[in-house]
């Protein structure tokens, strides 16, 4: 029942998404006064048609989406050359309306169905790197390292193996393992006949007696390799060694911030008393203080002439150890601790040339002493040695992002821009793939990669189903809008060329034109058509 739902589901959507579309051009097309000569649901062979007016509205054999049929739109035909009424012959504004128009109604439909997911609440549209990060940062995503089981189904090959829910698998981290698939595809090849599993605080080894061809019962949370920063080395005598930090371990946060890359590690140390890691050793998530080694120096860079700190006896290249007995590590401590003591004495411990000595500063009215001061570093990652890595990782939650009712429009209006930006880069992710590879990437799906996304966002959803169906609306508008021959953008381009030139084109050639690329649209549906079929009866578990 789930599959036929998700079957009607994924031709409604479908359907909507193209019917939107060529409402587009037909609502503009009444209002340009264009013959309309048929507007119909579904594609011919026709079943019922009523004509209404002087259009011909249509109920079509193939339950799948619609047309509309405009008179003089094939360019070709004489005949529609000699009716004024005839789209060729209206003007240049009138004809660019109404080809555009297709592609306002998707981003409108888009529009709509994300205002009412952000009203009521979605998962994220979460399509790159960077919107996984940005994610885990904010806490709508919760990750945890490694392989997580999400659920057993009763009775399965998984249930019987001793798989429980919530068991971390052990010793894959270094293959590239994202799926269940790809879990027992990487257990046949090398013959594994038993996996460590650590349940709470326990290690369990599970014995593999054998491997199902197809269904296991196994659910995995959904895996991604998330970028990490690994520990090199330490220096023996650094505090961080004294501390319990070792190479290998893997530095998850710092000062509770989640930390992705080594150049990263600096700012999120700061110049603090100590410094908080969280270590990822061995499966176990680990806590460590490091004290402040003293490696941040404030120093007096020039003194002001006439001022309180030259009367003091204050020099440039002086080290600024503590002020009022304060230990300072930054200039900012400095300045708030004398705005503190306007008009009143202060003794600041200078380090002059490797000695230490006490100097007794009055700070003007507004607590200025009239130093200028920088910022000295030594090394501050107290030891360590690190560099980029990456971590298998569990995504165990996905919060959704709801907004009151008069923000989710700003906020669907945003997402819009940032989608249609990252929509245009993965296309041209795509061209760039055929033209110097001859391959369609991996990641892009055709109609059947989108049935079966259809299937799952069911499973999960009215709103996902709605998440789902305003990214497809979004995608079909941007790409349709993309200068390409057979395309509303690629006759758009041959208009903008009309206003350029002063005159039309040769119908023969743009008729041609755009039969090249209505062909080459075709070849690229069935390349990524036919990566779908390789990669549904490819061997699965």
């Amino acid at each position: 029942m789930s599959i036929f739902i998700s079957i009607l589901a994924f031709f409604i959507i479908f359907s909507l998404l193209i019917l939107v579309h060529e409402f587009g051009h037909f609502i503009m097309a009444k209002r340009a006064d264009i013959y309309v000569q048929e507007f119909g649901l579904g594609l011919p062979p026709r079943i019922f048609g009523k004509k209404y007016g002087e259009t011909v509205y249509s109920l079509n054999a193939i339950p799948f989406g619609g047309f509309v049929r405009l008179l003089g739109e094939d360019i070709r035909d004489s005949q529609s050359l000699k009716n004024p009424r005839s789209f060729v012959n209206k003007s240049i504004f009138a004809r660019m309306k109404v080809i555009v128009a297709g592609v306002v109604m998707n981003f409108l439909l888009a529009f709509i169905l994300l205002d009412i997911g952000f009203t009521f609440g979605i998962e994220p549209l979460i399509v790159n790197g960077e919107d996984v990060l940005s994610n885990i940062s904010n806490g709508t995503m919760e990750v945890q390292p490694g392989m997580l089981v999400k659920n057993v189904e009763p009775g399965s090959f998984a249930e019987k193996t001793g798989f429980n829910p919530g068991d971390r698998i052990l010793g894959f981290e270094t293959e590239r393992v994202f799926t269940v698939q790809d879990f027992f595809a990487t257990i046949r090849k090398y013959g594994i006949k038993e996996v460590k599993i650590q349940r709470n605080a326990n290690t369990v080894v599970l014995q593999l007696t054998d491997v199902p061809e197809k269904e296991s019962g196994l659910v995995l949370h959904e895996l991604l390799e998330l970028p990490r920063v690994r520990v090199h080395s330490i220096d023996a005598n650094s505090l961080a060694y004294s501390s319990g930090i070792l190479p290998g371990d893997i530095i998850l946060r710092v000062n509770g911030q989640e930390l992705y890359f080594a150049k990263d590690l600096e700012d999120s140390i700061g110049y603090k008393d100590s410094t908080e890691y969280e270590i990822l050793r061995n499966n176990e998530r680990i806590k460590f203080s490091v004290p402040f080694s003293q490696n941040a120096i404030v120093a007096v860079s020039s003194v002001l002439p006439q001022s309180a700190a030259e009367t003091a006896g204050l020099k440039p290249g002086d080290e600024i150890q503590s002020v009022q007995g304060k230990k300072v590590l930054t200039f900012e401590d400095v300045r708030a601790i004398t705005k503190e003591y306007p008009d009143s004495p202060l003794e600041i411990v200078v380090n002059r040339s490797g000695q230490n000595f006490p100097i007794t500063v009055v700070p003007d009215n507004q607590g200025y002493m009239g130093v200028v001061l920088s910022q000295v570093l030594g090394d501050p990652y107290a030891g360590i040695k690190v560099y980029d890595d990456s971590l298998l990782t569990s995504v165990v939650h996905i919060s959704p992002v709801k907004y009151p009712f008069w923000q989710a429009p700003i906020q669907a209006w945003s997402e819009l821009g940032r989608l249609s930006k990252i929509t245009v880069s993965m296309f041209v992710n795509v061209v760039q793939k055929l033209t110097s590879e001859g391959r369609v990437p991996s990641e892009v799906a055709g109609p059947i990669g989108i049935a079966q996304l259809t299937h799952v966002f069911v499973k999960q959803g009215f709103l996902s189903i709605v998440r789902f169906t305003a990214l497809l609306s979004l995608s079909l508008g941007v790409i349709n809008i993309l200068p390409i021959p057979a395309l509303d953008g690629g006759r758009l381009l041959f208009i903008v060329v009309e206003i350029i030139r002063g005159k039309r084109a040769n119908a023969r050639f743009e008729s041609m034109i755009h039969g090249m690329g209505y062909a080459l649209l075709m070849l690229l549906i069935i390349m990524v058509t036919f990566n779908d079929i390789v990669r549904i009866f490819s061997p699965q578990s």
